[in-house]
């Protein structure tokens, strides 16, 4: 644990520093004297002067600054006695060179971000997954005629090299017949299907997988396979309105209908209210998992790939590379086998039996509940993931997949920030403060380093967006104050300097107060 906490907190520190640096070298390159560069806000601890640079280690870590020559320069009109000012200062530079200075900092981020996505890509390699079918007889590649074992070779003659590009293509073609070419017992076969509507994320169906074991809806008729029609009177469609509908319902009780081989069926649930672990609102929760049925699934072997560190298979004794042969009584053929059976086991202590080389092991592991959003309640978990491949990558290659990524996670970055405005409690379940990001740190570290240095790489793209974010005293709203001042081509006065700093305080105070406060109530939560 103790190494876990030092990791993290030399995570942040690298987080701060690199961002602080290329304001630092960015302003040196462009001749603009630089007084301080500080690790930290408030008391110093360590200080240290190179040059014309005092160099500090502050207190609270939180993050850091670079104090230019010039930088605080009052403007606006000229005083009587005119006072000289340090030449080559920051306000003395041009437009171009302002920006350039602030922006070096969210961009040594995003430089960051990409250059461990590369160590990471051009060392591990890509993770990958044979488009091999699924053995699964409830997986809807039987429904389409594909069958166990089918090695998938292009969708409609586009090639497709793993997994992840099958299902790519699956989900442009959602709704549509595609072409899928196969190869079966040595031959090769092409397979005209209708691609589930499901695809998009959207329009999964609302068709009932599991019922939950003294969950409302397990007194009732309602079977796995059923699709529900109307929740409280009002019609769903997919799985995401038929989830919105039931967590709104706190009077009690409320009508459940559904279609069983044709015909409609209605009961009456009764409310179970429980506190949502993301948003902290009082939720209500039916006790039905989601259909996965639509999907066609991958052949994944039940081996252990990570173990977190303190999780209940960590204290168990398992191991990277174990094989899970049953779990709960029931036999596991392949890694689906053993989610699903975790997945309905939350909050149970449950046998687990693994191989290991020629011994064969077993134990009993506590499982955990965990947020799972695409079945709308908490799963069960015991800390462990599947074993995938990687598939090597050349440097071109890694150069060229880790540019992707960081072009990936800055949109999705953007996503998430618009959502936060315009979604209501949406906030509340993505935003987190500087204990989440502490917590996620953690959490990385004790999933082993591939995994770490991933979320890593995600936090420091995050940072990019954030901090160019408009919002004055952000590296942003900096950018647009120098604009301001060049479109008027004079600097701002004091006056409206402080006005634009006291209203980004706030902002960013109320957001501080918001985010520490959700980390706080998570934490409790938890």
């Amino acid at each position: 644990m103790f190494s876990s906490i030092v990791l993290v907190v030399l995570f942040i520190g690298i987080l701060i520093i690199f961002h602080e640096f290329g304001h630092l070298i960015a302003a040196k390159l462009s001749r603009i004297p630089v007084e301080v560069f500080s690790v930290g806000f408030g008391p110093v601890i360590l200080k240290k002067k190179f040059g014309e640079t005092e160099y500090r280690l502050s207190a609270i870590p939180l993050g850091g600054f670079i104090k230019m020559v010039g930088e605080e320069e009052k403007a606006g009109p000229a005083p009587a006695q005119p006072v000289p000012a340090p030449s080559g200062g920051y306000m003395d530079k041009p437009l171009g060179v302002k920006v350039a200075v602030i922006a070096a900092g969210p961009l040594s981020n995003l430089l960051l971000g990409f250059l461990i996505l590369l160590v990471l890509y051009a060392a591990f390699g890509l993770p990958y997954t044979a488009p091999v079918i699924s053995p699964d007889a409830r997986s809807a590649a039987f429904a389409v005629g594909l069958r166990p074992g089918d090695m998938v070779v292009a969708v409609d003659g586009r090639v497709v090299p793993s997994f992840d590009d099958f299902d790519a293509r699956m989900q442009e073609n959602a709704g549509r017949q595609v072409s899928v070419s196969v190869l079966r017992d040595g031959q090769r076969l092409d397979v005209p299907i209708t691609v589930p509507l499901a695809y998009v994320d959207t329009l999964v169906p609302p068709v009932v997988g599991n019922l939950l074991a003294g969950g409302p809806a397990s007194a009732t008729d309602l079977q796995p396979g059923d699709t529900i029609i109307a929740v409280a009177g009002t019609p769903v469609t997919t799985w995401t309105g038929f989830t919105e509908i039931v967590r709104r319902q706190t009077g009690g009780s409320y009508e459940l209908s559904w279609r069983h081989a044709g015909a409609v069926h209605v009961d009456t649930l009764r409310d179970s209210l429980t506190t949502d672990a993301e948003t902290g609102a009082r939720i209500n929760l039916a006790g039905v998992q989601v259909s996965t049925d639509w999907y066609i699934a991958p052949r994944v072997a039940a081996v252990v790939g990570n173990v977190r560190k303190g999780g209940p298979a960590g204290k168990a004794g398992m191991r990277p590379g174990d094989s899970i042969i049953e779990f709960a009584g029931l036999p596991v053929r392949e890694w689906t086998d053993f989610t699903e059976a975790v997945y309905a086991r939350g909050g149970e202590t449950v046998p687990i039996t693994w191989q290991r080389g020629a011994e064969t092991m077993r134990a009993k592991v506590a499982v955990t509940k965990e947020g799972d959003q695409l079945m709308g309640q908490q799963a069960g978990a015991i800390g462990i993931s599947a074993r995938v491949p990687h598939r090597k990558l050349s440097f071109p290659m890694a150069v060229g997949e880790a540019a992707s990524k960081v072009g990936t996670v800055t949109v999705q970055t953007y996503v998430v920030l618009y959502k936060a405005v315009t979604i209501k409690n949406f906030a509340k379940k993505a935003l987190g403060g500087p204990i989440m990001v502490a917590r996620i740190a953690y959490e990385g570290a004790n999933w082993g380093w591939d995994y770490f240095l991933l979320l890593f790489a995600i936090l420091s793209i995050n940072l990019f967006v954030v901090n160019l974010l408009p919002v004055p005293v952000l590296d942003g709203g900096r950018i647009v104050l120098d604009c301001i001042a060049g479109i008027r081509r004079r600097n701002l006065n004091e006056k409206e300097l402080s006005w634009a700093a006291g209203i980004g305080w706030v902002m960013i105070g109320a957001l501080a107060v918001f985010t520490i406060f959700n980390d706080i109530l998570r934490l409790i939560r938890k």
